[in-house]
């Protein structure tokens, strides 16, 4: 069975998975809370990327946050493609606190040139509310620019009623590094 699709029979998924070296969940460890600020107003987008941290090192970790909107239904599972553009390497994943209230998993896919992030709960039917998703520690590979960008391919959110408002966020670029490697 492949691995395509927003989440197949579980134990399929469960079984195409290729680990990442991963932490435990956020809250849970000495990772830090997330450092992106609560939104006042309606944002134009439902998912984004934020750096967090120094964007200017040769470790980089970016957290993919939801924002969910008043009389919105939040998702019970998620799957995410992440285009990589540079050269930039997964080398960590720790799934965010939004999906580890509700119960949720989190299943990271590294291939050429691209992620894919699945988050769901086999045994937890609660619905995934606005927070952080997950944190993605990228190593650069040189000193070049990279550009990580969100694909909306659908359906991203399950069941279908949450999938209706998805928006993504614009294409995060991490700058390129001097020659020294710093700033």
């Amino acid at each position: 069975m492949s691995c395509r699709g927003l989440l197949g029979v579980t134990m399929a998924l469960i079984s195409c998975a290729s680990p990442v070296p991963s932490a435990p969940p956020l809250g849970t460890s000495s990772a830090p809370e997330s450092p992106v600020p609560a939104i006042e107003t309606a944002p134009a987008e439902s998912l984004r990327l934020a750096v967090v941290g120094d964007p200017m090192g040769p470790d980089v970790t970016v957290e993919l946050y939801y924002t969910q909107l008043p009389d919105e239904p939040g998702p019970r599972a998620i799957e995410v493609q992440l285009e990589l553009s540079g050269n930039v390497a997964l080398v960590r994943s720790v799934a965010g606190a939004a999906l580890t209230r509700a119960g949720k998993q989190l299943v990271v896919q590294p291939d050429a040139g691209r992620v894919r992030l699945v988050a769901f709960g086999t045994g937890s039917l609660e619905r995934i509310a606005g927070g952080p998703l997950a944190q993605l520690t990228f190593k650069r590979t040189d000193a070049n620019a990279a550009t990580l960008s969100l694909r909306p391919e659908r359906p991203v959110f399950a069941p279908a009623d949450a999938d209706l408002g998805v928006r993504f966020g614009p294409a995060l670029t991490l700058p390129g590094l001097t020659p020294t490697g710093g700033r």
